[in-house]
């Protein structure tokens, strides 16, 4: 991989949504030897769902410095909270650290926009899920401390039969300068 790619991270255009579910078809990719694989390769955003991530200003592409597609992160607003939809970068351009200049931009974003904290669902056992998410800020939240919002989310994931004792839910506070 080369190293010196660097990106350019914006808001997301419409012409663009059909590349992005590329990306995410491919990134589940990184699945296909774990039990979840199956899921995360029939699991896919539709044009709509990232039409209204776009729309709303909550869509953000990472485009590498060819003009190539690279990633992208959708997050969804809930009040003065937002929740990580989906971060999911190409595997040409995997491990040159996109997710994580994605998720930094758009913290920064968010805590411009007035939002407080930033929430996630991943798994836990996935070296570049929860132990990546937590040296970036993010702590792992009890069942005590969901609310409403958090219990729907895991309670669609049990529904699509996502694996529940491997997920964890996770929060960031985003107030300027914490959890960097």
């Amino acid at each position: 991989m080369n190293s010196s790619i660097r990106w350019t991270i914006r808001e997301a255009r419409s012409d663009e949504l059909p590349a992005l579910q590329a990306i995410e078809r491919a990134a589940a990719e990184r699945f296909r030897d774990d039990p979840v694989g199956p899921l995360f390769a029939a699991h896919g955003l539709s044009l709509a769902e990232l039409e209204r991530g776009r729309a709303a200003n909550l869509l953000w592409v990472g485009v590498a410095s060819d003009g190539e597609l690279a990633g992208f992160a959708l997050v969804s607003r809930h009040g003065a909270e937002a929740h990580l939809d989906e971060i999911d970068v190409g595997p040409a351009h995997g491990g040159q650290r996109l997710a994580s200049a994605l998720l930094e931009t758009l913290c920064a974003e968010l805590a411009q926009a007035g939002c407080l904290a930033l929430t996630l669902s991943t798994l836990a056992d996935v070296a570049w899920n929860a132990p990546s998410y937590a040296r970036r800020g993010f702590a792992t939240l009890a069942e005590s401390e969901w609310d409403e919002r958090l219990r729907v989310c895991r309670e669609a994931e049990r529904a699509a039969g996502f694996p529940m004792a491997r997920r964890v839910l996770m929060r960031r506070e985003l107030a300027l300068g914490a959890g960097r």
